[in-house]
């Protein structure tokens, strides 16, 4: 029981950090998004915000085979659309216009999904805990 148990605690605490690595990313996308293309800290933000994306494919689809859920077409789809609104159509272009809307639309994409990864780790404790009648 307390092998099943601690092995349930590191999935959930493998889930933790996905769910703040992607709230962490569209902060930054935020952040790139509303800052004009000719500051100095925008390549930085650019190389961070392209290692967190390869970040968090990786823990999805690693954590994909040990959690039940995490490979839902939906989830899916909504990590493709996280990608496509923090990155957007002007990602890296030089003379990129601050956007406020797609800095929004980045966060709006990011609580989706983290939402959608804790629904589904919620469907699956339903699952295994509802009492079959």
């Amino acid at each position: 029981m307390s092998r099943w148990k601690a092995s349930l605690d590191h999935a959930e605490k493998r889930i933790d950090d996905l769910c703040a690595e992607i709230t962490k990313l569209a902060d930054l996308a935020s952040e790139y998004w509303i800052t004009p293309q000719a500051d100095a800290k925008i390549p930085v933000l650019q190389a961070r915000i392209s290692s967190g994306l390869v970040r968090i494919a990786t823990m999805r689809v690693t954590l994909s085979k040990f959690v039940l859920g995490l490979a839902d077409e939906r989830l899916v789809d909504l990590e493709s659309s996280f990608v496509r609104q923090a990155t957007g159509g002007d990602f890296g272009v030089h003379n990129r216009a601050p956007s406020q809307s797609t800095a929004a639309a980045a966060q709006h994409a990011g609580s989706a999904l983290v939402v959608e990864i804790r629904r589904s780790r919620l469907a699956s404790f339903t699952r295994w805990w509802t009492p079959k009648v």
